[in-house]
Formats: C-alpha cells, sequence, structure tokens
C-alpha cells in the first residue's frame, strides 16, 4: 500500500499539486504575492499567455522527448535496433518526434543515447511521459471535486476537503490495484486521456493561432 499503482504515479500526483500551488491565485492567498486588481486587470492576458507558455515548454515540449526514449529501447531490445545503428535511429527518432538534429556531424561510431542517465541505467522512461499526460487529468478531476468554476489553469484546490478526500482514496489503494482502477477512483476513468492538456492549454493555444497565421508549422 506504500507504491504507487504504476511507477508514474508518484510522478504525477506530486505535479498535479504543484499545478495548484504555482498558480498565482494560490500565491495571492498564502501572502507570497500582493494584490493589485486594478493592474492585474490591465495585465492579466499578457501574464497569462506568458505563465501558460512557460509552463507548456516545461510539460508539453517534453512530451515528444518522454516518448521517444523507450521507443528507442524498446526497439533495442526487440532486436529491430542492431548495434551498428543504435546512433542514426537514436537521431532519427529525435527528428522525427522533436525535429532535432544534431549540431555537429554524428556516426554509428558514437553513442549519444548513453549521454541519457535512464539508458545507461536500464531505466524505463515511459513513466514521465505517463506522468506528465495523467497529472493533468488528476488535477482537472480535483478541481471539479473542489468546485471550481473558470479556466482549468487558474484552479487551485487548497483547502478544498472534497479533492483531498479524494486524492487520499486513490492515494490509499497504493499497489494493491491494478492502475486503471487507481485512475478511475480520482478520473471516472480507466484510460490514459490527454484532452485535459487540450484544456488546460487552450488560451495560448488560441494566442498561437493568431501568432502562427501564413507560418508554416512542423519539420520535414
Amino acid at each position: 500500500y506504500r507504491g504507487g499503482a504504476n511507477p508514474g504515479f508518484h510522478e504525477a500526483v506530486g505535479d498535479t499539486i504543484a499545478l495548484s500551488v504555482m498558480t498565482p491565485a494560490h500565491l495571492h492567498k498564502i501572502g507570497l504575492l500582493e494584490s493589485d486588481r486594478k493592474r492585474e486587470e490591465k495585465e492579466n492576458q499578457k501574464k497569462q499567455i506568458n505563465a501558460l507558455l512557460k509552463m507548456a515548454l516545461e510539460k508539453v515540449a517534453f512530451l515528444p522527448f518522454g516518448l521517444m526514449i523507450d521507443k528507442w529501447r524498446w526497439r533495442v531490445f526487440s532486436g529491430d535496433i542492431t548495434p551498428d545503428k543504435y546512433n542514426s535511429e537514436w537521431w532519427k527518432l529525435r527528428m522525427e518526434y522533436q525535429g532535432i538534429r544534431p549540431p555537429v556531424e554524428r556516426t554509428d561510431d558514437d553513442f549519444d543515447p548513453g549521454a541519457k542517465y535512464h539508458i545507461s541505467s536500464g531505466t524505463p522512461y515511459i513513466r514521465y511521459f505517463f506522468s506528465f499526460v495523467t497529472q493533468f487529468k488528476f488535477h482537472e478531476a480535483l478541481c471539479k471535486e473542489a468546485g471550481h468554476e473558470g479556466p482549468l489553469h487558474t484552479c487551485d484546490i487548497y483547502r478544498s476537503k472534497e479533492a483531498g478526500a479524494k486524492l487520499k482514496n486513490m492515494l490509499s489503494m497504493g499497489e494493491s490495484k491494478p492502475w486503471p482502477e487507481a485512475m478511475k477512483a480520482i478520473t471516472g476513468q480507466d484510460k490514459l486521456d490527454p484532452s485535459a492538456i487540450l484544456k488546460y492549454f487552450e488560451p495560448l493555444m488560441e494566442w498561437f493561432r493568431v501568432q502562427n497565421q501564413d507560418e508554416k508549422l512542423g519539420w520535414d
């Protein structure tokens, strides 16, 4: 009962709490930010976009990297990627998922994947991808339980006994149940669902639609 339902749950739970405590509303509540309503209303849009962009660079930009690490590992374990192609296949995945090329020429005599600790130590990485998706769904569910009204990114579950009880109920299950059951206990569904990410960053997406008009997006 002391472990998480799967290796990604403890990561997700910690980051779920952080999604609340990092909001300006929470910082106002605990006295770390002064309140100036007139100035806030004037600057709110700019502050909101800046905060969401900072969060997206931390959370969203990580997702393709978090996935491709174990995509590479699984193909190595299955024998699909052989030792003579370790490095070239690594960079193919980096380009496919992240649009990144090496800054200098690399060959299969190099072993760039080994620079990532989790590759060298044989530590599964999909737990982090799982947690980065799940934390937003947890946050959405707890905000609903707390009776939050308004954009998801403004929610703070601080001092909500209802949200706390729901989180406690899930945590108390530990490893005693399969992770889909623990997921259902807090979100009401037993599958990984990224929809809460889109909901959280919706204002930023609207801003990007304007900023990126007539721009070519992505890479070849």
